[in-house]
């Protein structure tokens, strides 16, 4: 099965980033969003989260439910000075009455940002597409990539006294999942040798794979 396509063009806003996966983003701008998060973790240590949010939305849309997902985009809103807005495909017309990019533009006018959790990648693209906001993909079928941006800032957190992120080996246990693709992606991004360990039958697809390799050879990482 080939991995969707996730890449997402609003040609009214072509500077228009989207986080649908961590593959989308250099190492640089990972570094950068992970030393935002551990400013921001500071920050809250010390009572003093600067509120980078202020009079902003964050519009989630959950099609798979998750404790962890909801309440912390929701407390993050929160915290950072803004709102969240739950949204149940029972609230919206997602793709039904309404296509996936009429639901993206739609919300767009009156969300700052939008949080997808979806059933298939198609979904989150398809919101992409439409929207003049950054839409983050909160899990889909193929990748994860909030909760393994979350994953390597606990890595670099609890890393060995003299030890560098890339002198790190990881594997994974179990069948290829959102999880592992995207854990994959990420660690040989940053150079980590990796490795997933389960039935032949389970293994990441060839199209991930390829992506690895690519950044095994860009990153310096062990193929």
């Amino acid at each position: 099965m080939k991995l969707p396509s996730s890449s997402a063009t609003n040609l009214e806003k072509p500077n228009l980033r989207h986080f649908l996966k961590t593959q989308d983003f250099t190492r640089s701008e990972l570094q950068e969003i992970l030393d935002l998060m551990k400013m921001l973790k500071d920050a809250r240590r010390d009572n003093a989260v600067p509120q980078l949010f202020a009079g902003k939305t964050v519009g989630m849309i959950f099609e798979q439910p998750s404790t962890r997902t909801r309440v912390s985009f929701e407390a993050a809103a929160t915290i950072l000075g803004g709102h969240a807005q739950f949204l149940s495909p029972n609230d919206i017309h997602l793709g039904s009455k309404e296509s996936l990019e009429d639901t993206g533009k739609v919300l767009s006018r009156m969300v700052d940002v939008i949080m997808a959790r979806v059933d298939v990648h198609s979904t989150v693209a398809g919101l992409a597409v439409g929207a003049s906001v950054p839409v983050i993909n909160g899990l889909c079928d193929w990748l994860h990539p909030t909760q393994m941006m979350a994953d390597i800032f606990t890595m670099i957190e609890h890393l060995p006294e003299g030890k560098t992120i890339d002198d790190l080996k990881v594997a994974f246990v179990g069948d290829a999942t959102n999880v592992s693709n995207e854990l994959a992606m990420i660690c040989t991004k940053f150079g980590i040798e990796y490795a997933h360990v389960g039935p032949k039958k389970y293994h990441m697809n060839e199209q991930v794979v390829g992506m690895i390799e690519e950044n095994c050879e860009k990153y310096g990482g062990p193929s």
